[in-house]
C-alpha cells in the first residue's frame, strides 16, 4: 500500500471530515517531505482521555542569527479537523530543554493567535498555515536549547550560556 492510500484509510476509519484532512496533510507533507513524517499514536488529552490521532512528527528547519538549524516538533490531528485545530508540540531530544516563552510552555504546547482563532474561520485555516507561522515564529525565538554538561571541560562556552537547537 503506498503513502497516500495508507493515510486515506486512516483517516476514513477515524475521522470525521477525511477528505479535507487529507488534502491539508499531503499539502503539509509535500511542503516538508524532507523533515514530517505521518504516524498513528496514542495521544493523551489533558483530562486524562488517550485517541489515536495522526501525527506529523519530525523537524521544522529554521534559520536564526543566519545559522540553520531543525526545531524537534509534532502536530496532532484531532479527529475533528478541521473544527478542532491541530495540537503542536515542540519535542526536544534528550540533550534539549524546551525554552518557555510567549508561544511554548515548559510542557512544549504551542500557542500562538491564529491556533487559538481557529473555530472563529475554520474554512480559512489550515495545518501547512500553521506549520509555516510555528515555522516563523521559532526564527525569531528558537523554543529549545542544547543542555550544557555540568562538566566545565566538556561545556563549549560559558557555563551560563544557553546553546541554540540542533544545526543543520
Amino acid at each position: 500500500m503506498d503513502f497516500k492510500s495508507w493515510l486515506q484509510t486512516v483517516l476514513l476509519q477515524y475521522y470525521n471530515d477525511p477528505d479535507r484532512t487529507f488534502r491539508d496533510v499531503d499539502a503539509a507533507l509535500q511542503m516538508h517531505s524532507n523533515s514530517l513524517k505521518p504516524q498513528v499514536n496514542t495521544y493523551t488529552y489533558n483530562d486524562g482521555h488517550s485517541q489515536l490521532l495522526l501525527c506529523l512528527h519530525g523537524t521544522l528547519p529554521i534559520t536564526y542569527r543566519n545559522s540553520p538549524y531543525n526545531i524537534p516538533v509534532a502536530f496532532w490531528i484531532p479527529t475533528e479537523y478541521p473544527q478542532c485545530a491541530p495540537i503542536p508540540y515542540v519535542q526536544p531530544t534528550a540533550n534539549m530543554l524546551v525554552r518557555a516563552s510567549q508561544y511554548v510552555d515548559q510542557s512544549g504546547l504551542c500557542y500562538h493567535p491564529y491556533r487559538s482563532q481557529w473555530k472563529d474561520d475554520v474554512n480559512g485555516h489550515n495545518l501547512l498555515e500553521l506549520i509555516t507561522i510555528f515555522q516563523h515564529v521559532f526564527s525569531l525565538e528558537p523554543p529549545v536549547y542544547t543542555k550544557i554538561s555540568s562538566n566545565p571541560s566538556s561545556a563549549i562556552g560559558s557555563p551560563n550560556r544557553e546553546h541554540a537547537m540542533i544545526k543543520s
